[in-house]
């Protein structure tokens, strides 16, 4: 989802925009804690020790600015203000490496960063009429989230009070690049709506990610914690 508004400042090419949008992802994701194998019921589900649900909002509020500085150039770079609100429910293991189900804690972790700062730079290239470059380059910060984790061992006992929790999490540096050629439809005026103007066009796009900076999920429990206190 995404809804923004821009503004031309003066007859100088100069643009403001403001927007906020969220990812393209489900918001609540969940998974069964106990299947059924073999005609029994109530088996601990394999994949507990990874997800039994997740609840995430991500919001990114941006102020951008757009500069065109002529013969085809333009500029733009923008404020990014992510808030994020995140609740994971999984389960660790106390058993020394094995899958022994009385050494079970459930987790349910629930955390939230109302500021995580990020900044965005562009560049747009027409060297022609129908022929345009683009480039974009994204950074952000860190989450660092702080909240509550109930935790609750196998026999049921809950942690009190509550032990609070942190979570960091990296975010990578992201750089898109692309070309695309447009074909005008026959006395089509230049500009306006694509749809109306162009017959078709054909576009390449590239997309790198530093992704191997974000290798864990990283959680700080503090407080009585049932099994380890």
């Amino acid at each position: 989802p995404f809804i923004g508004i821009s503004k031309q400042i003066g007859q100088q090419g100069l643009v403001l925009a403001l927007g906020v949008y969220g990812p393209s992802s489900p918001v609540h994701v969940t998974f069964p804690e106990t299947v059924t194998v073999g005609g029994t019921a109530g088996v601990e589900a394999p994949q507990r020790y990874e997800l039994i649900s997740r609840d995430v909002i991500l919001l990114n509020p941006t102020l951008a600015v757009a500069y065109d500085l002529g013969h085809g150039l333009r500029v733009g770079a923008g404020f990014q203000w992510t808030i994020a609100t995140l609740g994971f429910v999984t389960y660790a293991n106390l058993g020394g490496g094995t899958e022994d189900a009385g050494g079970d804690m459930r987790i349910a972790l629930r955390v939230s960063d109302w500021f995580i700062p990020g900044a965005i730079a562009s560049v747009q290239y027409q060297p022609i009429e129908r022929l345009q470059f683009g480039a974009t380059f994204r950074w952000s910060d860190q989450l660092y989230g702080g909240g509550e984790a109930r935790v609750t061992d196998s026999m049921g006992v809950s942690s009190d009070p509550t032990p609070t929790a942190t979570l960091r999490v990296p975010f990578p540096l992201t750089f898109r690049a692309g070309v695309r050629y447009r074909h005008p439809r026959w006395g089509a005026p230049t500009g306006g709506d694509p749809m109306a103007t162009e017959l078709f066009d054909i576009e390449l796009d590239g997309l790198y990610e530093t992704g191997s900076n974000v290798s864990s999920f990283d959680v700080t429990l503090s407080g009585n914690v049932p099994g380890l206190a």
